[in-house]
């Protein structure tokens, strides 16, 4: 009998993945998009703020530009799209570790932006969306005189 070494954090990283999607396809309920019946997989991402823009960055690897949709509805940024398995034939695999079938990730924006100017670029299996924010308007001190 084979022995297998145990990770004590593998039931966690399940339980927050799995949390995730409740809260994700919740969320894509809520605002009355699809929610994709079993979604095979989950890519990760990364998303930071700068002065003037928000930037998404999603690991895509093996996905043709085609196949990916980016939504925006509210404050809300949605991707989604299906990575095709292309097995020739003759081939008879060993492992299979690669995720394939349908993705959707929801990601929540964490400022005011300006819809008619998000850039995305598909480069070496990462998807980049730019998402330009809305400037703030400059704050107006009005003076209060007593009377």
């Amino acid at each position: 009998m084979a022995l297998l070494k145990w990770i004590p954090y593998r039931e966690l990283l399940f339980l927050q993945e799995r949390m995730r999607r409740v809260f994700e396809e919740t969320i894509a309920k809520y605002m009355g998009l699809e929610v994709p019946s079993g979604a095979a997989w989950s890519p990760p991402a990364d998303m930071y703020e700068t002065q003037t823009k928000v930037i998404l960055k999603v690991e895509l690897p093996g996905i043709e530009i085609e196949d990916v949709e980016i939504d925006v509805k509210d404050t809300f940024l949605v991707v989604k799209g299906d990575k095709r398995q292309r097995v020739p034939n003759n081939e008879y695999y060993h492992r299979m570790e690669c995720f394939y079938g349908t993705f959707q990730r929801i990601f929540s924006l964490p400022v005011v932006i300006d819809r008619t100017r998000i850039q995305a670029t598909l480069s070496e299996g990462v998807l980049t969306i730019v998402v330009p924010k809305i400037e703030k308007e400059k704050l107006i001190h009005v003076r209060v005189e007593a009377k």
